[in-house]
């Protein structure tokens, strides 16, 4: 409410309005702050994948509220880039959507009740999913109706929380065959496409897609010469085949945007990362 509303609707003075200012702040020894300013505090609190070009594409990293998904192929850096966002950490082993469900209603319980014996649950900012592809697949198919209402469901959970708390959620699935090629990617030579079908296309806010390089668009790339180089936090081995990470879809305007990155131990890294 701005002040001039607040003194018309009570009969203050401008003085008198500021008396009582005064000694709201006097009591409570802090400055006061504007409700929407705090909320956009809390939905700018992105958290970084480590890597500089996957965190330009999703400008700035995984976002508080949303739901984000990393899809590729084999051995392009899915895990290493889930791996490089975590800190403090709980694992769950859930083998089935049921207890993955199980496991979700049980973290909400914890955050409802403001658990302060468990530093893990104080302070939750990121829950993964590694991966969606393993407990859906199997019950995903032209007649089982089940699996993606399940998907769909789960999937409305995750967001809620999500927003409710102000947590990210990555999720990772796996990639299958697209012949003659990926119509979404911008590399026509694309054969392949996140899995989990059509249902789950327009589910997560953003959708990154990672790919082993193709076509000549990124031949004249400035590769990386050394075996080892350093980034901002250790020394790293390179893999030295650098990787496309590429927005299939966003709710941001992203959406066709790559960059090139590189794997190297534990972690995913792109020129811009080298110091």
């Amino acid at each position: 409410m701005k002040e001039d509303d607040f003194c018309s609707e009570r009969k203050l003075s401008r003085q008198e309005f500021g008396e009582l200012r005064h000694k709201t702040i006097s009591c409570y020894k802090v400055l006061p702050k504007r409700g929407s300013d705090l909320l956009e505090m809390l939905q700018t609190d992105v958290l970084s994948t480590g890597c500089y070009g996957i965190d330009e594409l999703l400008q700035g990293g995984l976002h508080p509220g949303e739901v984000t998904e990393i899809s590729g192929e084999t051995a392009t850096g899915k895990t290493q880039g889930e791996e490089d966002v975590m800190n403090r950490i709980r694992i769950a082993k859930c083998f089935d959507v049921y207890a993955v469900m199980e496991f979700i209603e049980d973290l909400r319980d914890h955050l409802e009740n403001k658990d302060k014996d468990d530093n893990v649950y104080t302070n939750v900012k990121l829950i993964i999913i590694d991966s969606f592809a393993a407990i859906f697949s199997p019950l995903l198919g032209v007649t089982q109706t089940q699996g993606h209402s399940l998907m769909i469901t789960l999937t409305r959970i995750l967001r809620n929380l999500a927003k409710e708390y102000n947590i990210a959620v990555l999720v990772i699935n796996a990639a299958i065959a697209s012949n003659p090629n990926n119509p979404i990617s911008v590399f026509s030579s694309t054969k392949s496409k996140p899995s989990l079908g059509m249902s789950w296309t327009f589910m997560p806010d953003v959708q990154l897609y990672l790919t082993h390089c193709v076509e000549n668009k990124i031949e004249n790339e400035k590769n990386i010469q050394q075996n080892y180089v350093y980034t901002n936090r250790k020394e790293i081995e390179v893999i030295m085949k650098p990787k496309i990470c590429e927005v299939h879809r966003s709710r941001n305007g992203q959406m066709g945007k790559w960059c090139i990155f590189y794997m190297g131990g534990n972690e995913l890294f792109t020129h811009d990362d080298i110091i």
